[in-house]
């Protein structure tokens, strides 16, 4: 996503802020749904779930301001975020409600690896 996210000019979107579908519902095992690496330092992320969707944020409105570690200022896309979820918006439709309804003796289970290795 490095190479293209300098085609987010619109002062609405700025970047991305996106949810995609992995899979049609919950499952009872982990699968992979991500995998981001740096191909400065070589870090890698890999992100296993039983979960049906995977929001990709990328630091859309962090402020130019904002001084880290030794000072560095960061700026929008300075960082990225991978949430793994239930779909957006399951209640209102149909064939989703019942993946987020949690009736008295249910059990939720939402299980996520995030994995971190080097590449070369």
């Amino acid at each position: 996503f490095g190479d293209r996210i300098g085609e987010f000019d619109d002062e609405v979107l700025r970047g991305y802020d996106h949810v995609y579908a992995t899979s049609t519902a919950p499952t009872d095992h982990l699968r992979q749904v991500a995998c981001v690496w740096s191909e400065l330092s070589g870090i890698r992320l890999t992100v296993m779930t039983n979960q049906p969707a995977l929001v990709m944020y990328t630091g859309n409105w962090i402020s130019d301001k904002l001084a880290g570690k030794y000072g560095v200022r960061y700026g929008k896309h300075a960082a990225v975020a991978l949430e793994t979820q239930r779909f957006v918006n399951a209640i209102s439709i149909p064939e989703y409600r019942d993946q987020v309804l949690l009736r008295p003796g249910d059990d939720f289970v939402h299980n996520v690896v995030f994995r971190l290795d080097t590449v070369k």
